[in-house]
């Protein structure tokens, strides 16, 4: 989620929790779908910020003789609000939900099937991806890009960490009180929440998620503040240690080296974002068509060079 470096072609096993060892895989795979759609067309798209470079998005335009309106979400439950409230009228084209919320949108039936025969590039895809958990079979999504949810670590503004970092430090270390942020965002912080108490998400129940929440009060007073955008909390220096989505600290470490992307000693959430088409979507060929550009060799090639 928000500027993200991208991991296209999620190929290992869909673990709830990863070890900081294990890197996601990036699989590219050639083909392009040039094809004309009928002028006039437009194609409405709502992603994570920074998702989509702009010449590529320019050249399908051209391609297909449409133009593409993007409009940006922050979280998951934004972008679930607003499909709720564009039901019964012109909505979105394509959307980009986590993993976790492609299970709500399917039995809130806000999605529509793909038509497989518009994508026939899933057929390269290695077996472990096309049938994830969240959506077997890849009925009603295509997967884009994984990544973890870790801490960016500013080592101008704390040169030494714990040589085995935990969540707990975060919440519990006074070396780090006013110098945290976390992302506003109730799945992440809560996993964290629970991770800091040697829990996690997966296997939690409701007397584990009430007990997260009360340590989550009572050490509030150790948190700087909570990002909805986490990147430019990181390039701007505002947090030592900024709970963030793996792309954006790789984004901004590019230009600032003093940012290190790191995951905690007792793991971290890790996430795939998907292509989904709602269910009122008026241009679904168009979106798969979309779809079908990003994911070719030329689109993948935008994503790469940033």
């Amino acid at each position: 989620g928000g500027s993200l470096w991208i991991f296209l072609r999620f190929c290992t096993n869909h673990p709830s929790m990863v070890n900081p060892l294990k890197i996601a895989l990036i699989c590219l795979f050639a083909f392009s779908c040039t094809s004309p759609a009928p002028q006039g067309k437009e194609l409405r798209l709502y992603t994570w910020s920074e998702y989509f470079d702009q010449g590529l998005i320019q050249e399908f335009e051209k391609e297909n003789g449409v133009k593409v309106k993007v409009d940006y979400f922050a979280s998951n439950e934004q972008m679930l609000t607003k499909l709720q409230l564009t039901q019964g009228s012109k909505g979105y084209d394509l959307i980009l939900p986590s993993d976790y919320m492609v299970r709500n949108l399917v039995e809130m039936k806000l999605l529509q099937p793909l038509d497989k025969k518009l994508l026939p590039f899933l057929v390269d895809l290695e077996k472990s991806a096309t049938n994830p958990p969240y959506d077997p079979g890849l009925a009603h999504t295509v997967p884009l890009a994984v990544g973890s949810t870790g801490l960016a670590w500013n080592t101008k503004l704390l040169p030494k960490l714990p040589a085995k970092l935990k969540w707990k430090d975060l919440f519990e270390n006074p070396e780090f009180a006013g110098k945290v942020t976390l992302i506003d965002d109730t799945k992440e912080v809560l996993q964290a929440a629970l991770l800091a108490q040697g829990k996690d998400l997966a296997g939690a129940g409701e007397t584990e998620i009430k007990e997260a929440f009360a340590y989550l009060k009572k050490n509030k007073k150790q948190l700087k503040g909570f990002t909805s955008e986490t990147r430019p909390v990181v390039e701007a220096d505002e947090c030592a240690l900024c709970m963030v989505y793996s792309g954006d600290a790789y984004s901004v470490a590019k230009e600032k080296p003093e940012i290190q992307f790191i995951l905690p000693e007792d793991g971290a959430s890790q996430w795939t974002d998907n292509f989904a088409i709602p269910a009122n979507a008026s241009e679904p060929a168009l979106a798969h068509k979309f779809i079908a550009k990003v994911l070719s060799a030329e689109g993948t090639k935008s994503f790469t060079e940033r």
